[in-house]
């Protein structure tokens, strides 16, 4: 069951304390006047966490289940990740990855030093050799591009650090960049 309708967009296996656990990202939804990103931890429980808009409250979701694995990792001992580090992209997933309409997970028009932006990311997908998840975003008015990763939150992840490295933009870029207008954001 999701926290905030709207499907699982990524998921994550982590090992520790000798049992696997599932980590659940939902699809950001929008709720008064802002959005919700539901997550669950496999036997953990299920949250909610707010942002300014989609991709506010995907970011934060992230950041929060990066919070509570340190927080399970400090109260067992350890916790890893379930696979190996980050891959780098297959020149053939550019040409698969298409972020289609019902694909867009999260988009936002913003300003930063005094220049536009606007970004979309798109729904992770298994890359057609299966070993890698692959996440298509959008920047400005650039070609699309693919960020990699080992599961769809690796890859999620991967796609908005390339984002803010090509705009040189701060970390935390989608809770500290704000949206210019609330018709330019999606979810």
């Amino acid at each position: 069951m999701s926290a905030i309708p709207g499907g699982v967009i990524a998921s994550k296996g982590v090992a520790g304390d000798g049992r696997e656990m599932f980590i659940e990202v939902d699809r950001p939804a929008e709720v008064d006047g802002g959005a919700r990103c539901g997550f669950r931890i496999d036997g953990r429980g299920e949250w909610s966490v707010p942002g300014v808009d989609g991709l506010a409250a995907l970011y934060a979701a992230l950041l929060r289940v990066g919070e509570l694995l340190a927080q399970a990792k400090a109260a067992a001992g350890h916790i890893r990740f379930a696979g190996p580090a980050e891959r780098g992209v297959p020149m053939s997933a550019v040409e698969e990855a298409v972020i289609g309409v019902d694909g867009i997970v999260a988009g936002r028009a913003f300003e930063f030093d005094g220049r536009e932006h606007t970004v979309w990311i798109g729904r992770p997908f298994a890359h057609e050799n299966g070993s890698i998840m692959l996440c298509p975003f959008v920047v400005d008015d650039r070609e699309q591009a693919v960020a990699s990763g080992w599961d769809g939150i690796g890859a999620l992840l991967t796609a908005l650090r390339m984002i803010s490295a090509w705009l040189c933009l701060p970390e935390d870029w989608p809770l500290t960049c704000p949206p210019l207008r609330a018709d330019t954001t999606s979810t």
